[in-house]
């Protein structure tokens, strides 16, 4: 059968539990370069139905419902229920006849070519996949936003999965037999001041300093009930904070021995000389003092009572002050 090579994109559905945002958030949308292609994340535009349905007939441009307005009537915030993440300027080889036919036809590929398609869609989507998790740790880091994630579980429905569509007549011409679904959670807040500096960041391929990715697991662990792991990963946090923020204001043409030295101080160390490392005055010091001393007791015997929420809550709000204090 007689092949023509088409400009395409990958597009997937990525819904989403309890995304809320600001009120003109709604149809904005992020372009990046990931891995030498073009991505976008794109939000759904504002529906105006009363009732939000996500039922098995979801249609991503009736995804945003509104929950708030402002005393003068206007649009004040939003729930969103997806996403949609595309890899867009790809160059795909199929059969002619596939190209002038207005909708997927599976019948249309011989077996091979089905393999072919099968193996180039599997490519694009964990792509997108890996595409997803950083616009999500961006997201994140930028707007403190820790509980964000993925909820796993969610069966596939229809093509949300993923589809690859022809770019000049935007139909699909593909999606793998197996269709795939991601969804997205749990609450958050997008404030509509922040889209811009989350574009800028993926424009310039930032990466979440390490301490950040500790910080927000710990939120989500705690979230799910593991409170070890979370008081675990909220030490880890703090003391990567601790320690960036010593690097960084260490002199330039300080020796490769003096960076060694302070780096294998411990952190009860910097805890006790706090100002003489150039810290700033920090008024929580003795929080920081427990929350390192209950990671090093859960790291020895596996077990300490005070790794509980209500220290969680505690020792997190002195962590993000020492983010106030240290960025």
């Amino acid at each position: 059968m007689e092949s023509v090579e088409i400009d395409a994109e990958f597009m997937q559905t990525v819904l989403m539990d309890e995304f809320y945002g600001d009120g003109d958030i709604p149809g904005r949308r992020h372009v990046f370069k990931f891995e030498n292609d073009n991505l976008q994340v794109e939000l759904p535009p504002l529906c105006m139905k009363d009732i939000f349905n996500r039922s098995h007939l979801f249609r991503f441009d009736e995804s945003s419902t509104i929950y708030m307005w402002n005393k003068e009537g206007v649009v004040a915030g939003v729930i969103i229920g997806a996403i949609r993440i595309s890899i867009i300027g790809l160059r795909i080889e199929i059969p002619r006849e596939v190209g002038n036919h207005p909708f997927i036809n599976h019948g249309l590929f011989t077996e091979d070519e089905r393999r072919v398609m099968d193996k180039k869609s599997d490519e694009v989507y964990f792509k997108s996949q890996r595409a997803l998790n950083y616009w999500i740790r961006i997201v994140r880091w930028k707007t403190g936003s820790h509980l964000m994630d993925r909820l796993h579980g969610i069966p596939p429905r229809g093509t949300d999965g993923g589809a690859l569509i022809n770019s000049s007549t935007r139909t699909g011409f593909y999606v793998p037999l197996a269709a795939r679904t991601v969804t997205l959670g749990p609450r958050y807040v997008i404030k509509s001041d922040s889209w811009e500096e989350i574009q800028s960041a993926l424009e310039r391929g930032d990466e979440p300093p390490i301490w950040h990715e500790y910080l927000a697991s710990g939120h989500r662990e705690m979230i799910a009930g593991d409170s070890v792991t979370a008081t675990l990963n909220l030490a880890i946090a703090a003391e990567s904070l601790i320690r960036t923020y010593i690097e960084r204001k260490m002199p330039s043409g300080i020796s490769k021995g003096l960076k060694d030295t302070a780096h294998r101080i411990n952190i009860s160390n910097l805890l006790n000389k706090w100002n003489s490392f150039g810290l700033p005055d920090f008024s929580e010091v003795n929080i920081l003092r427990n929350i390192f001393e209950v990671r090093n007791k859960l790291m020895h015997s596996g077990k300490d009572d005070r790794a509980n929420q209500q220290n969680f809550i505690i020792s997190g709000k002195a962590v993000a002050s020492l983010v106030e204090a240290l960025e």
